[in-house]
């Protein structure tokens, strides 16, 4: 018994005699394969829409440099909109659009040009990126409440 009392005694002065030491941050960057486009990050606007239930309408819309979207709009009547999710960004373009409690996770394809963000689905997808009243999500085809999100011009 002595001996496993020693053997117990010996065992916690060497481990107890230990430092608890912080953990090493570890910062791994990829630039060929960034999941954030540093181009879109901002406020993003589309003003004067128009289409079935848009008159005049507009869009504002931010992408923050920690993935995440939030999005706001007024169909140019009374009615106010606002939604959030998150994004990433892939090569060639493509951006990943996850939407927070309504329908969607869709890539779509997006250039930048002069201050202008355009937002299409990928050849051969069917739906646009839009915003209705209580979504923003997909739809196949415009008008009925929607608004296509795209042309927007940076702020």
């Amino acid at each position: 018994m002595k001996k496993i009392f020693y053997l117990l005694f010996i065992g916690i002065i060497a481990f107890g005699s230990c430092t608890k030491q912080d953990p090493v941050e570890v910062n791994i960057t990829d630039s060929t394969n960034s999941l954030i486009d540093t181009n879109l990050i901002g406020h993003w606007k589309a003003t004067s829409l128009s289409s079935d239930n848009w008159i005049g309408g507009q869009i504002d819309l931010h992408f923050f440099a920690d993935g995440v979207w939030d999005i706001w709009g007024f169909n140019g009547i009374s009615t106010f909109y606002t939604h959030q999710g998150s994004y990433r960004t892939h090569s060639g373009n493509v951006i990943n659009i996850r939407h927070s409690g309504a329908d969607g996770n869709r890539n779509y394809n997006y250039s930048i040009n002069n201050g202008q963000l355009t937002i299409t689905p990928i050849s051969g997808q069917v739906g646009f990126w839009v915003m209705k009243s209580n979504i923003t999500g997909i739809s196949t085809y415009p008008g009925s409440f929607y608004q296509i999100i795209t042309n927007l011009y940076k702020q």
